[in-house]
Parts: C-alpha cells; structure tokens; sequence
C-alpha cells in the first residue's frame, strides 16, 4: 500500500507515519496501520474516479467529492482549537481538523491516488496546492479554490504583510516543518486548556522536528521552568539567547533565567 512512502524529496521522514507518531504519543491506543488502511482506502477511492492525466480541476474535483463530500472531512469551525484536531486519527474519525492536519489528509490520499498535490505552509492557514498548475484548495472550507485575490484576503485577515509576489509563499512544503507546525498547534492547544504536562511533551517533539529553531528550545524552556524542571530551563533558555540574543523577548527570557537560577540555588 502507499503507506510506505510519504514526505518530500530528499526527506527520510514520511508525512502520514510522522503525523501519526505524533498521533501515538498523544493516545497510546492508536493503532497506526488501521490509519494507514484508511488512508490507502481513500486514495483507491480518489484513483476510481481520476488518474493523472486527468486536468487539474478535474482531479481536485475528485478529491473534493470523496473527501469533503463523501467523508464530509472539513474544517472544525466550532472548537477550532481542540487537541483532537491536530491528531490524524481524530481527524479522519470525528471528519473534522485544522487547516493542516486536514491538508495532510488531502496530501497523503492525494499521492495515494498518483496525482500531483503539495501542502503551501501559508502563513496561518495551511493550504494544499496542485505541483503542476495554478491551483491552491483550502481543505478546511471542503476545498474550495483559492485565486490570488482570495489569497491575499487571507493575508489581511491572519495580519501578514503583504508580499509583492505571492509565489514565496506557495511553495511546496517540506514533511519536518509541517510536522512542527501540527506539533505547535499542539502545544498551544493543550495551553488553552491549562494541561502543562501535555504541552510540554509537545513542545518536546517540536524541538525534535525543528532542532535548529531557537523558538522551540525557548518554548520548551519557559515550560520546564512551570514543571520545575530548572536544569532543563535553564540550558533551554540560555541556548535560546545565545542564538537570539537581540530577539525583541530577550530580556524576558533573561528574567525566566534568572528565576531559574534563583529558585536552583535554594533548593541548594
């Protein structure tokens, strides 16, 4: 079956078995092939009604009448920021996710199907687009087409400036950044609801995706100091500001340095 493949050129990281070891950590229940027949299910499916060489429109066509017609798979408009919706599994059995994790889901049974769809990494709104022509789908919204205008009035309402040329942005994206991105959407879901300990296991697997991104460390960081985790904090935090050391929170961090030391020489 396709599960085998997965990711982007040059990537020894799959995207489907990579969301769903995210998936794992988060419920240990998950039986990772069963996704995987699913999503082998849903590609068939796609391939039955359209094959590569069919026109672009028509293969989105395809797409959008098995995944959001058929599966209903849309976007989670009610609880957008429940955990469940950055877990693949969750996604494909509650049809419901974020603008990413439904986006892997059009990407995986996409490449499944043989035809030529690519995740954009668009800022606050992950998109999937065809490799070969024009043609940008937001699977949140049961992939709907999205021209220029309609781009750049997605810019405005996330509050990104505005590019010149709008192709920067809609390259393809690579499998370890979308994998952060869906670890991050973790992370900042599992605040929400005040469960630091989940979070903080999240933003371990961030660090893990994106090792060289000092963000992740000093997220990481701020949250093994609220564990008590002071010796982490502290090699967490120092390592961010010695990678950033004019970012515009800097002096923020050094004040969480500082209470780490501080409350690491009382125990003491």
């Amino acid at each position: 079956p396709g599960a085998g493949a997965g990711g982007s050129a040059g990537e020894d990281l799959p995207l489907d078995r990579g969301a769903l070891l995210i998936a794992a950590e988060e419920d240990p229940r998950l039986d990772p092939d069963d996704v995987l027949r699913a999503l082998d299910d849903l590609g068939a499916r796609v391939a039955a009604r359209v094959g590569p060489a069919a026109p672009p429109q028509a293969q989105a066509a395809a797409l959008r009448d098995v995944l959001a017609g058929e599966q209903g798979l849309l976007g989670d408009a009610l609880d957008y920021h429940d955990p469940r919706n950055s877990l693949l599994h969750e996604v494909l059995a509650r049809r419901r996710g974020l603008p990413i994790t439904l986006s892997i889901v059009w990407v995986e049974v996409a490449r499944r199907a043989g035809l030529p769809f690519v995740g954009v990494a668009f800022p606050g709104h992950y998109l999937v687009r065809h490799r070969e022509a024009e043609l940008v789908l937001d699977p949140f919204s049961g992939g709907l087409a999205l021209d220029r205008p309609a781009l750049r009035g997605l810019l405005e309402r996330v509050g990104v400036p505005q590019p010149g040329d709008l192709g920067t942005l809609l390259a393809p994206a690579r499998a370890r950044p979308t994998l952060a991105r869906v670890a991050r959407n973790l992370v900042q879901a599992h605040l929400r609801r005040r469960d630091d300990a989940r979070a903080l296991r999240a933003a371990e697997r961030v660090v893990l995706l994106a090792p060289a991104e000092p963000d992740a460390r000093r997220d990481r960081g701020l949250l093994r100091l609220r564990a008590g985790d002071l010796r982490g904090a502290g090699r967490d935090l120092l390592g961010y500001l010695r990678a950033a050391p004019d970012a515009p929170d800097a002096p923020t961090v050094r004040t969480a340095v500082a209470v780490a030391a501080r409350r690491f020489a009382e125990l003491g």
